[in-house]
């Protein structure tokens, strides 16, 4: 029995001993062990009161400085939008205004400010998916249409051409025709000679034209 309690004593002797060192040290407080912490002079509480007013002060002046960098960011933003716009890059335009839009509303922008910006970035997504749709090839069309009136009678040709195409509208198509067929067209008798010369002079203007340059050419 007895010697079961000696492994008991001991440690409780150890953790006694522990508490007691940890008193000392003043980790664990212990009245009337424990030597109380020396209170600070007036120099050393105006000295930490100093450190903590120039630790607000900084903290302060970075929260300034981060507001002012964010704000002349998004005004160059804006900027470069707005002359993306000017210049009509509608697909380049789109990523800046949504990125405008996003900020303002991050910073809880006035509503004024924000509805015209987001004004922008509609007109902008509207705009560039039009300029991504694909567009018309006008001279596979013009081609086509040179071959069926090569096919018709010259008064037939006259009939559609002077009500539905202007001289400058209808000269590719009449660059692509023959040029027996073209000469009987502008001989008609249907077409005046005011008409008849101003369907020539398109002509002529449309066949001087340089070639267009190759995709990647240059």
């Amino acid at each position: 029995m007895g010697n079961k309690l000696v492994p008991i004593i001991i440690a409780i002797v150890v953790i006694i001993g522990a508490v007691l060192g940890l008193g000392v040290a003043g980790i664990v407080p212990i009245p009337g062990l424990t030597k109380p912490k020396p209170a600070k002079s007036k120099a050393e509480k105006k000295a930490e009161a100093k450190k903590q007013d120039q630790a607000k002060a900084d903290a302060e002046k970075a929260d300034i400085a981060a507001k002012q960098q964010a704000a002349d960011a998004l005004q160059k933003l804006v900027a470069d939008r707005d002359q993306l716009v000017k210049d009509g890059k509608w697909q380049e335009a789109a990523p800046l205004a949504q990125q405008a839009v996003d900020e303002l509303t991050k910073d809880k922008a006035p509503a004024e400010q924000l509805d015209a910006a987001t004004a922008v970035l509609t007109r902008a997504k509207s705009e560039a998916e039009k300029a991504a749709a694909p567009k018309p090839d006008l001279d596979k069309g013009y081609a086509k249409l040179a071959a069926v009136w090569g096919e018709m009678e010259p008064d037939k040709v006259v009939d559609i051409l002077v009500p539905a195409y202007k001289p400058e509208a209808a000269a590719p198509i009449l660059k692509l025709m023959d040029d027996d067929k073209v000469a009987a067209v502008l001989a008609s008798a249907k077409l005046n000679p005011k008409q008849a010369a101003a369907y020539s002079e398109a002509l002529a203007k449309e066949a001087s034209k340089p070639p267009p340059t190759p995709v990647g050419a240059g």
